[in-house]
């Protein structure tokens, strides 16, 4: 940067003073642009290589009994129908469990609770919960519905288990995109007479259903 322009200097020797720094700043913009462009691009290309090269060493062993059978002691017999009906389960019970109590508890902690000191205890704990390493909630799984409640080594124990899981981070990320919309929004719709629950179902929740969308798709990806 260079050192401020003393009193008596000039107002044409500022002016050049500022273009030249203008001219720095776009300059240093330009070449950091093509820096991250030249990075992505070269990421993209590792990938695309990588993915090339697993594509052409398996496509001779892909056929439709791979996809339709189950696993056999036989390599060349085995399937992965399995895997793909039991992740597909797994990931449904996920969202049946946690998306509507997420979205459902965001809500009602950021528009509808009242301030105080419960609330941001709740937040404060919320928020150490989605930091837990996922083997406390492998642990907690087991010793709950395994165990405690009979569900035994099933595809119900573990989609209850990963829904505890990402329910915080959907708790999470609908308070983020709820705090996103404009304010002026709730104070038009209260002032027209809506109630507060007709405020956030009808104007709030719609608005900030993009950000939540993302939220729950990033959190159920984890997975």
């Amino acid at each position: 940067m260079p050192p401020p322009p003393s009193p008596t200097t000039s107002a044409p020797s500022i002016l050049v003073e500022v273009s030249n720094d203008l001219r720095y700043r776009w300059a240093k913009t330009k070449v950091f642009r093509r820096m991250c462009r030249v990075v992505s691009y070269l990421l993209v290309a590792i990938v695309g290589y990588l993915l090339w090269g697993v594509l052409c060493d398996g496509w001779s062993w892909l056929s439709w009994d791979f996809f339709t059978q189950y696993a056999s002691r036989w390599p060349e017999r085995s399937g992965i129908k399995v895997a793909i009906l039991g992740s597909v389960w797994v990931i449904s019970i996920t969202m049946l469990v946690a998306i509507p109590l997420g979205v459902g508890a965001g809500t009602y902690i950021e528009e509808l609770m009242p301030e105080g000191k419960l609330k941001s205890f709740i937040s404060i704990n919320i928020q150490n919960l989605a930091g837990v390493p996922s083997i406390v909630y492998g642990i907690l799984g087991l010793a709950l519905f395994v165990r405690t409640l009979g569900f035994g080594h099933s595809i119900l124990s573990g989609g209850l288990t990963l829904g505890m899981l990402v329910l915080p981070i959907i708790i999470i990320v609908t308070r983020e995109s709820l705090r996103n919309v404009p304010m002026h929004i709730r104070q038009a719709a209260l002032a027209l007479g809506a109630t507060k629950w007709q405020t956030v179902k009808c104007h709030i929740l719609p608005t900030s259903f993009s950000g939540i969308l993302t939220g729950v798709i990033l959190a159920v990806s984890e997975i």
